[in-house]
């Protein structure tokens, strides 16, 4: 064979090699697509089963406790809903290391798990003496409770605190599994205690009124969750067994990764929750109800963007490990998707806000909510931005960044809002949470642009300062 002939083979043989190259990764990413879209679909339908359950029980449940005591179970259910804030990040650091261990072929999941559930066992522990012995003090001096009310409520989060490990082990063990994309069997647990933990309440609501009784159905559901994920965890997560395996590196790991995380896993849920309880200070428990009942409703539409988010947080993590341009296509995809199905829902309940509340419930509670649910479902648009933009930068390895931001609007976003409650009441604690979440989207995505084009200039490499040394 002449030295062209040889030439033309080798350039023949190369392109088909090209070919097959680009035709096995535009495979690979359509197969990606269409895995995003099913988790993502299966996550938005696990986090809407429990809305429908409170949607039918609220009704009932506060019929049947009246408007004081339901507005101490709404503070049962951010305490245990948001417990996870104890496991300092943990959660969060352990699906993004365990999907970048998948994504680099390293096999050190049961190392890093049980190291990470090791420290959130430790922190629960200090959650529960915490809580339990502050009880009395959060009832009388923070939630001004007095009367027969005032005992009921210290021995309800009394018990919250006695369950506070398994309820923090939570947050970790389901990151575990969404780490190894998992999402099937987050939804299989998720699902049925999620509508338990509104209906629970109610069933046990067939024998007594007490707030006791209720609160431990709460909790006992939750922890239900945590054995539910565990028992998944070790049949569905490749490399994970009931060995115990812990490690000073995969600690050091996970503390750097996680330790910004940390500060904004704290401040991001008191910021996002602490109008229920300056409500409650300031005003009553029975304008805790007008004002948790729209909330609880109105803010359940972010279950699009947590449950989109869920999924595109390890895939953002994959990405980071190979492909940054890709992450970048997949957070401007999230963005236009998010609005685009939120919007539609956001008019809806301006326009049918009093007539639905009013169906639902009766006028005069319509009357008192109706401004707030309407105020609250343009803050959840916004607030879909924000999140989708401290998914990508936590995903970027900039934790930091975001908890920064998160920490220096608390301090502003607590004076303001204690302000406007005084001056509007439930109103005015809608408002101090839209103005909020828009500060917050504004700012983190500015952030995202000002990396984004760091990172062309650099060639997509990660700042030094942020890289995790193995």
């Amino acid at each position: 064979m002449s030295y062209t002939g040889s030439y033309e083979a080798g350039v023949t043989r190369a392109s088909l090699k090209g070919f097959a190259f680009d035709v096995r990764e535009k495979f690979v990413q359509m197969t990606q697509r269409r895995s995003l879209r099913r988790n993502s679909l299966l996550n938005v339908f696990g986090q809407a089963a429990p809305v429908l359950a409170a949607f039918f029980t609220f009704p009932h449940l506060i019929y049947g406790l009246g408007e004081a005591r339901f507005g101490a179970l709404s503070l049962a259910w951010v305490l245990t809903g948001y417990a996870s804030i104890f496991d300092f990040g943990l959660g969060r650091a352990l699906t993004h290391l365990v999907a970048r261990n998948a994504a680099e072929k390293k096999s050190s999941v049961n190392a890093i798990a049980w190291t990470a559930f090791s420290v959130t066992a430790v922190t629960g522990l200090m959650a529960t003496i915490v809580m339990y012995f502050l009880a009395p003090t959060v009832v009388t001096s923070i939630l001004g409770i007095d009367g027969e009310l005032q005992g009921e409520t210290i021995r309800s989060l009394r018990l919250i605190a006695l369950f506070l490990p398994a309820v923090v082990a939570t947050a970790g063990i389901r990151g575990l599994l969404e780490g190894s994309n998992c999402f099937g069997s987050v939804n299989l647990v998720r699902i049925p205690t999620g509508v338990l933990n509104y209906l629970a309440p109610l069933l046990v609501l067939l024998f007594t009124s007490r707030l006791e009784p209720v609160v431990l159905a709460v909790v006992l559901t939750r922890c239900m969750e945590a054995l539910g994920y565990l028992l998944l965890a070790l049949r569905r997560v490749p490399g994970f067994s009931t060995k115990i395996e812990l490690s000073r590196l995969r600690l050091h790991e996970l503390v750097r990764l996680g330790g910004w995380m940390t500060l904004s896993n704290i401040v991001t849920p008191i910021t996002l929750q602490f109008d229920r309880f300056l409500v409650a200070s300031l005003t009553s428990l029975a304008d805790v109800t007008y004002y948790v009942t729209p909330h609880s409703i109105v803010t359940r539409m972010r279950i699009v963007p947590t449950g989109i988010l869920s999924v595109l947080f390890p895939a953002f993590s994959e990405a980071f490990a190979h492909d940054p341009q890709r992450a970048r296509q997949l957070y401007l995809s999230a963005q236009r998707s998010l609005f685009l199905i939120l919007l539609p829902a956001v008019v809806l309940v301006i326009i049918f806000a009093k007539p639905g509340l009013a169906l639902w419930l009766d006028s005069d509670f319509a009357s008192r909510s109706y401004r707030v649910a309407q105020i609250l479902a343009v803050g959840v648009l916004i607030h879909s931005i924000a999140y989708t933009s401290a998914n990508f930068l936590q995903a970027r390895g900039l934790a930091r960044t975001t908890a920064l931001v998160s920490l220096a609007e608390a301090p502003f976003y607590l004076g303001y809002t204690y302000a406007l409650i005084t001056l509007y009441g439930i109103n005015g604690a809608a408002i101090a949470w839209l103005l909020r979440v828009t500060i917050t989207s504004l700012v983190l995505a500015s952030i995202v642009e000002i990396v984004h084009r760091n990172s062309n200039r650099s060639g997509g490499s990660r700042p030094n300062s942020l890289v995790i040394t193995r």
